[in-house]
């Protein structure tokens, strides 16, 4: 039996158009001939296994053995399929635009049907596949778009071409300057000026974006506007991303400033500075010059010399530094005065008592006018005193222009009847301890003081030096006029005693509620603490407080001298104290505590004494009652009475306490060691007023008992025997107070 034929491959293309034709190949072995089939099994035969049409058939090959009606067992199929080819995809059309910056990236596109894709190239046949058919550079570039079956891999026949072009933005236009004047008469046209590059022109806006389109970028009246440059391309519709502002400003000119006046002056001396003044408007300062047109600029317009000058102010804008049309005229002007009157001298003269006297003032000096004062005041025509009396007069000198710079004085006086001086005597107390000066002192206008009433020795310094009396005579003058007696005067310095001392001999204590105080005692003299004068220098029974001493002398009341003041303390307050028990170390010690700072520590004698009265410490404020029950045969029976008896060494006073003390222990033994060396001998209560002692081994037995215990257990049993070294529980009952409890240990040598 023949095998199948070997199949040829099935066949899957694309049409081409006109549309080919497929046919399907196998292949037989030698002395077999392939018949083809339309079905795997029976079907019929099919002279000529094709396909010239859309589509899909499939065919079967069978073995016919040449020589004998033998077939092959099997028939080997074969497929042919023509697949359509995607129509021409679609262009979104070609993409032309202006460069921006920074550039942007063109990206052509195109579209296909229904389960086909997009495939670039960069030729419309063949070429090369382009992965991302985009533009991001100045130029121009055509892609072109193939269709592709997704499912047959076919090709559209033919390829759309997209093209992308990005053209040159312009720059924007270089500014031919913004353009600030003043404005002239008439007033001027300003014209905004820019430049564009070769092949663009320049378009004027008047925004710097949108807007409208200004034909005529010109400015011909007072104020500012701004126009906007933009460069449009001349072979493309680009124009450039940002347009060129050029502003164009006619400032008004300032008005003329409104001058401060002409100054015209006398000079004084040293001489004055006149500086000329100009006022302008708001938001704008003055020039000086020193021309009504074109000259040089005056940083101070002053003038501080004889003449006369002028200067031009000019007004000129804070902000457009726009200058008036014009200036303002400011004149200065400083004349000479002349010089001073020359006075013809005061006048004073005494009066007669009889008449009356006239006197008149006189000076000399170009014209010559009488004044009441120095400065401003009141014309006089005739400057006369008449009568007793003080005038002055003021003389001021004038050239026509200016008058003197002061006036020259000139006093007249007639002086009456000259008045006796006023003056007092004087009378001091020495102050004991240096040497008093008295001066005598008068008034009424000039004092000349004498030895005697009349007549005598004029005496330059009138005083008394020391414990004295002097006498002296003032007289009292005007000028030549004298009063017509002399007034006298009577200095003394009157002794005192001696600077007083004393002490406070005597302080209050707690037994004597007042003080005494003692005076040095001086001959002739009494004595004063503050509340009167007592001849005894001995005052008792003081209070206390601060006293001020003096003395002064019986015979002279008037003087008195103090001396340094004294104090007398307040009653010493009672002695205040707390007393304390407790341990130090295995001691059971008693302290005394002041309260309230009650006394000091150091002046303080301390006595203890016990219930019978008897001294048991001293000389300390910590009274050890271990070594006081440690130190007697007989034993004690608690609880114990003390008393503390503090007094004060510096006051007297004194304050007793009691203390009751339930029990001196501090410290029961943790072992003993009975090996008859002194130290540990036993177990020793002593100090601890013992009813009964019971001492047990670790499992409960009780070993030892005493009754009355002090000190008799040294490790022994009841019955005398030693107890092994080992720890014991002890029971201790207390004659007063709570039984104690714990462990002691038992330790013999080996």
């Amino acid at each position: 039996t023949p095998i199948a034929p070997t199949s040829g491959g099935s066949q899957t293309v694309c049409a081409s158009s006109p549309i080919q034709t497929i046919t399907a190949m196998a292949s037989a072995q030698a002395g077999e001939t392939v018949v083809w089939y339309d079905a795997a099994t029976g079907g019929s035969v099919v002279a000529d296994p094709s396909l010239s049409a859309l589509g899909t058939i499939t065919y079967y090959a069978e073995s016919v053995k040449n020589t004998t009606p033998c077939i092959s067992n099997s028939r080997t199929s074969v497929t042919l399929t023509i697949n359509p080819k995607p129509l021409v995809p679609t262009s979104t059309g070609d993409q032309t635009a202006c460069a921006s910056t920074p550039i942007q990236t063109l990206t052509a596109g195109a579209t296909a049907q229904t389960g086909e894709s997009i495939v670039w190239y960069d030729a419309a046949t063949a070429g090369n596949k382009v992965t991302n058919p985009t533009l991001n550079s100045l130029g121009t570039i055509t892609y072109y778009a193939e269709a592709v079956n997704n499912a047959t891999a076919c090709a559209s026949s033919s390829r759309v071409a997209v093209t992308l072009t990005l053209n040159a933005t312009p720059i924007a236009p270089t500014s031919g300057g913004s353009q600030t004047v003043c404005a002239s008469s008439p007033i001027q046209t300003l014209t905004a000026m820019a430049s564009a590059q070769a092949g663009e022109t320049v378009v004027w806006y008047d925004a710097a974006t949108g807007g409208n389109v200004v034909s005529n970028p010109t400015l011909n009246s007072l104020g500012t506007v701004t126009y906007y440059a933009e460069a449009d391309s001349n072979s493309t519709p680009c124009v450039s991303s940002s347009r060129t502002a050029v502003t164009l400003t006619i400032n008004p000119l300032p008005v003329v400033p409104v001058s401060g006046g002409n100054q015209t002056v006398c000079a004084n001396t040293p001489i004055q500075t006149l500086t000329a003044g100009a006022t302008a408007q708001s938001g704008e300062s003055i020039v000086w010059y020193n021309a009504a047109t074109g000259g040089n600029q005056v940083t101070n317009p002053a003038l501080n010399s004889l003449g006369t000058i002028t200067y031009y102010a000019e007004a000129v804008n804070n902000n457009t530094a726009c200058a008036s049309s014009s200036r303002v005229a400011v004149t200065l002007t400083l004349n000479q005065r002349p010089v001073v009157p020359t006075s013809g001298g005061n006048q004073t003269v005494c009066t007669d008592g009889t008449t009356t006297q006239t006197l008149t003032a006189t000076a000399t000096g170009n014209t010559v006018t009488w004044y009441t004062a120095a400065i401003g005041g009141s014309l006089v025509p005739n400057p006369k005193q008449v009568g007793v009396g003080t005038v002055t007069y003021y003389a001021e000198s004038s050239n026509g222009l200016c008058p003197s710079s002061t006036r020259a004085a000139v006093t007249l006086t007639i002086v009456g009847v000259v008045p006796n001086p006023i003056a007092n005597d004087q009378t001091v107390c020495s102050n004991g301890t240096t040497t008093q000066t008295l001066t005598a002192t008068a008034t009424g206008n000039t004092i000349t003081w004498y030895t005697a009433a009349v007549g005598g020795i004029v005496v330059s310094s009138p005083t008394q030096v020391g414990v004295g009396t002097a006498t002296y005579f003032a007289e009292s003058s005007v000028g030549n006029c004298l009063s017509a007696s002399r007034t006298k005067v009577i200095l003394s310095i009157t002794a005192v005693p001696a600077i007083p001392s004393a002490t406070t001999n005597k302080q209050p204590t707690c037994t004597n509620s007042t003080g005494e105080i003692t005076f040095v005692s001086q001959t002739g003299a009494e004595y004063s603490i503050g509340n009167g004068f007592q001849d005894s220098p001995v005052f008792i029974n003081v209070a206390s407080g601060t006293y001020t001493i003096s003395v002064r002398y019986k015979n002279n009341t008037a003087c008195d001298i103090k001396g340094a003041a004294l104090t007398i303390r307040p009653i010493p307050q009672q002695i205040q104290f707390e007393i304390n028990g407790e341990c130090a170390d295995k001691d059971y010690v008693l302290t005394a505590t002041p309260l309230s700072n009650s006394y000091d520590p150091n002046n303080i004698d301390y006595e203890w004494k016990d219930s019978a009265g008897v001294t048991v410490g001293t000389n300390s404020n910590v009274f050890n009652v271990s070594n006081l029950i440690a130190s007697t045969s007989e034993k004690e029976i608690f609880p114990l009475n003390y008393t503390l008896t503090i007094t004060s060494t510096s006051t007297g006073c004194q304050t007793i306490k009691g203390v009751t003390v339930e029990t001196i222990t501090c410290n029961i033994q943790k072992g003993i060691s009975p090996d008859g060396n002194g130290a540990n001998d036993n177990f020793d209560l002593r100090l601890m007023d013992v009813k009964k002692l019971q001492i047990y081994d670790r499992y409960g037995i009780k070993v030892y008992s005493q009754s009355n215990y002090t000190d008799q257990w040294k490790g022994q049993s009841d019955k005398g025997d030693d107890l092994p070294s080992a720890t014991y529980y002890y029971v201790i009952e207390l004659n007063e107070g709570q039984s104690k409890t714990g462990w002691i240990y038992l330790i013999r040598e080996k």
